[in-house]
């Protein structure tokens, strides 16, 4: 995927590359010469010393000013203005106002405000007030008390999806909370929960309807987002740091345990993404961040799905209803055990509004039509009898070590090279694309292209001697006109050859970046932000496919012309040679200053680039959060001072060429002079003198650009040095295990663990520890404990991410000896964040495109999916967004799952597959497991008990080590 399309962006560039090439060869090349001998033609005039000397002048005044980079010029015309065109179709996109004043309009004067309203027509807008006729319709609704904070009114409320054919995502959902009540949204999967939520928090654009809410809100997204900060930062959020509070929200969230369990408590920084943290602490971070603030309304949106039966249970007792007990909470949910404590269940089913009421009474009407787990009924009576002696065991449990430990992991400061770009740098380029040989016919061919560019010079300086007639002889003019025509030909070809030859390269690096980061280790994704890796990939090799060649094609021929232009005057002059020698040697002398200052600020402007693409990355991440608590003005800033410091360094490259430029003008002009003084009064006739004029003053005006342009590649090839140490960089061990397993490997599915034990990271604690176990084959095996029990770790082990010590063995195979993809290749997992990416569904679904529609088809019936996708426009062609934010998580996790059904491997380790899904999708899903998957090995991690309940043997983890197995039963 990766490849095919870095693949249609280097055609596009090779196709632009041809016209680049064409153009400066025939602007090189041609043009100079053609228009200074057909104006002397035209004319009439008969060549003589001063007309050739005006000639030569004026062709290298063509071919330095003008035709070395005019289809540079153009093309970057051309490009700035398609660039012009796409900013301002940004620019143009429609805002939504509400989201940026939704709470801010709402803070502090609440009190003072009648009721605040949005009204969902087309779009969202906030008022002070309402209309008379909206206020007699909230009116004939005797419970609603608009000037009671948290106090929230739901009506005719309308949503669509423009690429559903005729489906409504919300369609006519009207209900009321009342101050200080809870109220549980359920339904099935992709029936609107989140929807609903996220347009009540301002997020989502409706087509008709009205939603009133009085006082301030706060919501917390069902994908949980952590920002690279601290613990601390990330859940107070800006807000000013209340301790008692903190402390309380804390304790609610079931968080102080973990924190104790860090070295620095609740100033570790959990890097990107929350690398540090398991998913049920990220979950747990995340609903902190709304429970910290203390407003009147709480959109809590399935926050208790990541975290395991006990700590749900916490959560909910302490936070939800006792923290939070006088609060407005809307709380989305598929647990049955917490809607008997609601004042309100809303049933939605595909959009609509199909019960509300208490949990008895839509029990009654026999629409909640699953009942509370009986193995929940006994947890919560025997939690509720012992509950003194269970928060005794949680607190010694708790002491143990995460068996994800990253606590002492810390995000890599980017590497920076420091010196002059090696020559060796140069050469590792080109033999990247093409073999040596190659690169040294490359450099004949460029002396041999520039030795017939001199010769029409040298010709047109012997027909001087000639008679006038002579000068229009057919022969003389035929001689010269092959001069050109060869050597517009060649440098069509040499400018071509190389263009095509750095995409080659560019293509070949961009591959081995790609190959080094898939096979790079865990913990590098992990202290490596994601912004510093996408700058490599946009910025440097941006530089390279677009940047690098022209300019470096330009400074080879400056460079050729450079030599031309010394060894021509030596040979008609040499008493020149002792005014260029100097010039350009003085040159040089500035040059050394400028190229190693030049050098080292392109170096840091890269790496201070990085932050800033970090910084968008996890602001988009993270925007229903930022906007809804009204933090848009932080982020802002806080991305204004990235692109500060960027641009600060950026200014610095531009400043430190203009010091260079200023000292080359003054010293060009000085030395001008001294050139034309010396040609005057040495040179024997007028010819050798106007030639060697001509070359000499083109050789001062070329060291200052040629310079200039060597800089230029230089800074450039920084990037290609940034590059290339990302190809470098230490994959995991099983990459280079080329041994591979018996054909139809494995066929049962055994799997036997001897002795092993995990560590993440060198100097880190043991994740597991000495686990012995056998899992037969076909077997379905669940695995329990609590957060960082090593649940998680014991998959790890499995995939070999990292490799752990002792040994694992697949069907009598230790996986440890043969091909780490082929071990991967063998097992399915499916995730607790289900992963989709940006394309077609039918992409998404089968990667490797090996298998018909028809299987497609029969996989998505099998998860219930196949009248969801018949629903979409395109159906298996219908474009998911980035992660998948089109559809539902229940839905995304259904498609992940028929993802691992298509592939059908032996080996399938399921990591709290339905913590996003109702429970009639649920018992869908361990149908498919056990009908579909019977004979496969299945391994369950689980959160909840009733996850597991249908697994032959249940393993229970407990720091790192497996402490009870058997039967859930028993």
């Amino acid at each position: 995927m990766l490849f095919s399309s870095f693949r249609r962006e280097i055609n596009i560039i090779r196709k632009k590359s041809a016209i680049l090439s064409g153009l400066a060869a025939l602007t090189y090349t041609s043009i100079p010469i053609l228009l200074s001998v057909i104006s002397l033609l035209l004319t009439g005039q008969p060549l003589t010393p001063v007309n050739a000397f005006m000639l030569l002048m004026f062709m290298n005044l063509l071919r330095q000013n003008f035709c070395l980079t005019i289809g540079f010029h153009v093309l970057g015309t051309y490009e700035a203005f398609v660039s012009f065109g796409r900013i301002e179709d940004f620019l143009n996109i429609s805002e939504d106002l509400s989201s940026m004043l939704g709470n801010q309009c709402m803070e502090d004067k609440c009190g003072a405000v009648e009721e605040k309203l949005i009204n969902l027509q087309n779009d969202f807008t906030f008022m002070g007030g309402q209309s008379k006729k909206s206020k007699e319709e909230l009116g004939t609704d005797q419970r609603v008390n608009p000037s009671e904070p948290g106090t929230l009114y739901v009506s005719s409320l309308t949503l669509k999806e423009m690429k559903r054919k005729n489906e409504f995502i919300l369609q006519d959902v009207e209900f009321f909370s009342q101050s200080g009540t809870l109220t549980v949204v359920t339904g099935p999967v992709g029936c609107g929960k989140s929807t609903l939520l996220s347009a009540i928090a301002g997020e989502m654009s409706a087509i008709s309807g009205t939603i009133r809410r009085h006082g301030t809100f706060v919501y917390a997204p069902q994908v949980a987002w952590v920002f690279s900060g601290t613990l601390r930062e990330n859940i107070i959020f800006g807000a000013p740091y209340d301790k008692p509070r903190y402390t309380k929200v804390l304790e609610a969230c079931a968080l102080s345990e973990d924190f104790r369990q860090f070295p620095n408590g609740d100033e570790t920084v959990v890097g990107e993404r929350g690398a540090v943290l398991s998913g049920g602490q990220r979950a747990r971070v995340n609903l902190a961040r709304a429970v910290y603030l203390d407003t009147d309304l709480y959109l809590l949106d399935d926050p208790l799905s990541c975290v395991d039966f006990k700590v749900g249970q916490h959560i909910f007792e302490e936070c939800i209803k006792g923290m939070l007990g006088e609060k407005t909470r809307l709380l989305t949910s598929h647990q049955e055990q917490h809607m008997k404590d609601a004042d309100q269940v809303i049933m939605l089913h595909k959009g609509r509004v199909l019960g509300k009421g208490t949990f008895a009474e839509l029990h009654v009407k026999g629409i909640l039509n699953t009942t509370i787990d009986p193995l929940y009924t006994k947890i919560l009576t025997e939690n509720k009898s012992n509950n003194s002696a269970r928060e005794k065991e949680e607190k010694r449990s708790d002491k143990m070590p995460l068996a994800t430990d990253s606590s002492g992991l810390e995000i890599s400061v980017e590497d920076r090279a420091i010196g002059t770009v090696s020559s060796k740098l140069y050469w590792d380029y080109f033999r990247s694309g093409i073999h040596s040989f190659l690169v040294i016919g490359f450099i004949f061919l460029c002396l041999f292209t520039q030795a017939l560019l001199v010769a029409p010079d040298v010709w047109l300086s012997f027909l001087t001697w000639k008679l006038p007639t002579e000068q229009r002889d057919k022969t003389n003019l035929t001689i010269y006109g092959f001069f050109v025509a060869t050597s517009f030909m060649l440098g069509i070809i040499r400018a071509y050859i190389f263009f095509l030859v750095c995409l080659r390269c560019s293509e070949r690096l961009h591959d081995k970046m790609v190959v080094a980061l898939l096979q790079a280790p865990v913990l590098f994704f992990d202290s490596n932000p994601v912004g510093r890796i996408l700058n490599r990939f946009s910025k440097d090799v941006g530089c390279m496919d677009e940047l690098l060649p022209p300019d470096f094609l330009i400074s080879i021929e400056l460079v050729l012309l450079f030599l031309s232009s010394v060894i021509v005057p030596s040979v008609t002059n040499t008493w020149l040679l002792f005014v260029t020698i100097p010039v350009t040697l003085t040159v040089l002398y500035f040059a050394r200053f400028y190229l190693k200052s030049s050098r080292e600020l392109k170096r840091l402007e890269s790496v201070c680039r990085s932050p800033v693409f970090s910084h968008i990355t996890e602001t988009l991440e993270g925007l229903d959060t930022i906007r809804t608590r009204g933090r848009q003005s932080d982020f802002i800033e806080k991305f204004y001072s990235y692109q500060d410091t960027h641009g600060q360094s950026f200014i610095m490259v531009m400043a430190s060429g203009r010091w260079f430029g200023v000292r080359l003008d003054a010293i060009i002009s000085l030395f001008i002079g001294l050139v034309s003084l010396v040609a005057v009064l040495i040179s024997q006739d007028a010819v050798s003198a106007g030639l060697a004029l001509a070359y000499v003053i083109q050789t001062v005006a070329l060291t200052q650009y040629a310079v200039r342009k060597s800089s230029d590649v230089e800074n450039f090839m920084t990037s290609v040095e940034r590059v290339m140490a990302y190809t470098k960089l230490d994959s995991e061990p099983g990459y280079k295990v080329d041994r591979i397993p018996p054909e139809q490997w494995p066929r049962e599915g055994n799997i036997i663990f001897r002795n092993v034990s995990l560590t993440y990271y060198p100097g880190g604690p043991q994740a597991l520890k000495s686990i012995d176990l056998d899992i037969k084959g076909g077997s379905k095996i669940g695995v329990a404990g609590r957060t960082g029990a090593g649940k998680s770790s014991f998959a790890a082990a499995l995939l070999r991410m990292p490799d752990p010590d002792g040994e694992i063995l697949v069907d009598g195979v230790k996986i440890k000896n043969i091909s780490l993809q082929a071990v991967r290749g063998c097992i399915s997992t499916l995730g607790q964040i289900p992963l989709l990416f940006s394309g077609s569904l039918r992409r998404n679904l089968d990667i490797v495109q090996r298998f018909q529609d028809a299987d497609l088809w029969q996989v998505l019936e099998d998860v219930q999916l196949k009248g969801f996708v018949e629903s979409l426009e395109g159906q298996l062609d219908y474009e998911l967004s980035e992660n998948g934010a089109n559809v539902s998580v229940g839905e995304r996790q259904l498609i992940c799952l028929a993802r691992v059904l298509l592939q059908k491997n032996k080996i399938i380790i399921l990591d709290e597959p339905t913590a996003h899904v109702d429970p009639g999708t649920e018992e869908t899903i361990w149908r498919v497991v056990r009908e579909k998957l019977k004979d496969c090995t299945v391994i369950t991690i689980a959160h909840r008990l009733n996850t597991i309940r249908h697994c032959d043997k249940v393993l229970v983890f407990k720091e790192g080590g497996v402490v009870e197995s058997g039967t859930l039963d028993a």
